[in-house]
């Protein structure tokens, strides 16, 4: 008889990823640029506190529309993240002060995301309403509050496992420092481990780091994005910059016809 080997996640490795981008030339050739209104919207530039580094900038705009949103989003091609994977993700990220502009309702910005593809026979215009399993978003009201706000969890149709971290100072013409890992599983042993600049994000007054849980909908591969999208009815435009980009992914757990006899 044959059953499903289930035990922890091995340490080997399988079908490793490597993608890195110090954004000191030409984007390198797995990003992929096709969510911009075009290509005026992201460049290589100064970095605005060291002339000697090169970094990425990326504009929106308040008629940058692409699918449905508005957005100036850049994403990897060919890391396609499913079940039993575990990815390593860290960037650095600048806020110039013009992005806290006021505005005169509350919204949200996002700056990275892994998004999650539709079920079958379905797409992003049904009623039935899908939220990414996890995202790196800025919120702000009318009153000029601003902060960083971590979502992790599935939320689709009755399900609601959305948990929300956040972090209420994030300063402007400061570079800070994103690490996110992930093990993508439809079960509970799937997890996100976070932290902006070595500090974890407050949940209801606490501080946690690795959120345990389900992070699928299904099998299809999860894929990341970071840039800036935003909903609500902002009235400024903004611009972000990026720098030291870098990706390990890998499946290390339910390998395909892996098995053991009773």
């Amino acid at each position: 008889m044959h059953s499903i080997d289930s035990s922890k996640p091995r340490n080997t490795i399988k079908n490793l990823k490597i993608f890195s981008d110090d954004f000191e030339g030409a984007l390198k050739d797995f990003w992929m640029t096709n969510e911009f209104t075009d290509t005026t919207r992201y460049g290589i530039v100064r970095d605005p506190l060291d002339p000697e580094n090169k970094v990425l900038k990326i504009q929106l705009k308040l008629t940058d529309r692409i699918a449905n949103g508005w957005r100036s989003e850049i994403k990897i091609k060919t890391a396609l993240d499913s079940m039993g994977y575990k990815n390593k993700l860290s960037f650095k990220f600048l806020l110039p002060e013009s992005f806290y502009a006021k505005e005169k309702k509350s919204g949200r910005i996002v700056i990275q995301q892994w998004h999650n593809r539709p079920y079958p026979g379905l797409d992003w215009r049904s009623t039935i309403k899908v939220r990414p399993p996890q995202a790196l978003y800025f919120e702000h009201d009318e009153n000029g509050d601003w902060r960083l706000i971590l979502q992790t969890g599935l939320f689709v149709g009755n399900i609601d496992e959305v948990r929300l971290g956040k972090i209420d100072s994030i300063s402007p013409n400061v570079w800070h420092k994103f690490e996110l890992e992930s093990f993508w599983s439809l079960y509970s042993d799937g997890y996100f481990t976070a932290s902006l600049d070595d500090n974890c994000f407050i949940y209801d007054s606490a501080e946690s780091c690795k959120l345990n849980g389900r992070n699928m909908y299904h099998t299809n591969p999860s894929y990341m994005k970071m840039g800036l999208y935003r909903s609500g009815s902002q009235t400024n435009d903004r611009e972000i910059f990026f720098d030291d980009f870098e990706m390990t992914t890998g499946r290390i757990h339910y390998f395909p016809l892996e098995h053991s006899e009773n």
